[in-house]
């Protein structure tokens, strides 16, 4: 997508349907699926193969995400790295890895991802060259949100978009897997080889789905232009529970929604074993698993598939609750102070490993006391890297 996106004129959604199927890695293609024309009965199908949750959204139903493919290249390195310029700040630094997927930081000790990957409360998050534990997950029911809470802090959080006027903005999508592989057709791309890259794109909101057509509560949708600049993305596998970011009306990045799908499977011949794809027209496809799929026929203008996030405005209050909860007193709670006569005040960056018994935290080159509320006994270990490690009793 450019810098500054233009919404092509001829785009047009249609009605949608969410159906939430098993999702967990390596299988087949698997989870939700939301419908490009008439929603038909919901439908499971099997799990991805791909060491990733694909979500896609098709004319049947919905299904599996793959990493963000961009429609100006295929360059396995492109968008790989924080985006610069207009569209610095615009949330990879709020990203964080769990498991094959992303989750995104948005309070102290909370970040956020899908539901349907199927994570437990138990899960490792790697965020900023540390490894936290998550203590505790709660789900928004009748949606696809999970709230992990970790043991330790985060040094810093994004802010949620409030805004209910989403539609026609800039957006940066974030997701982590596969790449844009061969041509499909005249339609678009296939999905490439799932390489696990952390990658972006650029998008506009084109629609917004009531919760009345889903069963997922209401959702963002951004279409996949043939007119759009060499940034504009669609989801893939893998990009499932990144966070897709919006450019408010104060000119600051929001988390505005959390990865859910994006339209599939296609093919030609009805003959032939669907398959997903990026496409930014759908004209003579048919869309759906076999048995379920519905021809796109011809009209003046291209039919895109579209990505689809969790609407966060919708649940602002709900995220914000969980945010403010207390800190859990099960854990412990580094602080420090810059002598012992000082204020001891917590560590804003640390991440405690119970099982371990380990604590980790940033070096610096100021002098500092530590304590630690919740243990008896506290100790620097030793050095790794940019980080000190302190055992704990």
């Amino acid at each position: 997508m450019a810098t500054d996106p233009a919404i092509p004129a001829n785009r047009t959604r249609q009605d949608v349907r969410e159906e939430e199927g098993p999702q967990s890695p390596p299988a087949g293609p698997g989870g939700h699926y939301i419908g490009m024309t008439v929603p038909t009965p919901p439908f499971r199908h099997p799990r991805p193969r791909v060491g990733t949750v694909l979500l896609a959204l098709l004319l049947a139903g919905f299904a599996p995400l793959r990493a963000i493919i961009v429609f100006g290249s295929d360059d396995p390195a492109h968008n790989t790295t924080a985006p610069a310029g207009a569209l610095a700040g615009s949330g990879w630094q709020w990203e964080g890895q769990i498991g094959f997927a992303l989750g995104t930081v948005i309070g102290p000790r909370q970040f956020i991802t899908a539901t349907h990957l199927q994570f437990g409360g138990g899960s490792v998050f790697q965020f900023r060259g540390l490894t936290y534990h998550a203590v505790g997950k709660t789900n928004l029911a009748g949606t696809d949100l999970d709230v992990f809470t970790i043991a330790g802090r985060f040094p810093d959080h994004a802010p949620l978009c409030t805004t209910r006027r989403e539609t026609g903005r800039p957006v940066v999508m974030f997701g982590r897997g596969g790449r844009r592989g061969a041509v499909f057709g005249t339609h678009g791309w296939q999905i490439g080889d799932f390489d696990a890259a952390q990658r972006w794109g650029t998008n506009l909101v084109d629609s917004i789905i009531p919760a009345s057509e889903s069963a997922g509560g209401e959702l963002l949708a951004m279409g996949f232009g043939s007119t759009a600049g060499a940034d504009e993305g669609i989801f893939s596998a893998g990009d499932s529970g990144g966070g897709t970011f919006l450019l408010d009306r104060d000119n600051v990045w929001k988390l505005a929604g959390v990865n859910y799908g994006v339209d599939g499977p296609f093919t030609a011949d009805t003959n032939l074993a669907p398959q997903f794809a990026a496409v930014f027209d759908a004209r003579g496809l048919y869309v759906g698993f076999q048995g379920q799929q519905q021809f796109v026929p011809n009209s003046p203008a291209p039919v895109q598939a579209r990505s689809i996030v969790t609407r966060v405005s919708s649940h602002v209050d709900w995220i914000a609750a969980r945010v403010a909860e207390p800190a859990r007193t099960d854990y412990p709670t580094l602080e420090s102070a810059v002598s012992a006569n000082a204020v001891f005040v917590e560590e804003p960056f640390y991440a405690v490993d119970a099982i371990a018994g380990e604590i980790r935290a940033p070096r610096t080159t100021a002098t500092r006391l530590f304590r630690l509320q919740g243990a008896t006994r506290i100790r620097l270990d030793r050095f790794e890297g940019d980080y000190c490690v302190f055992t704990y009793q």
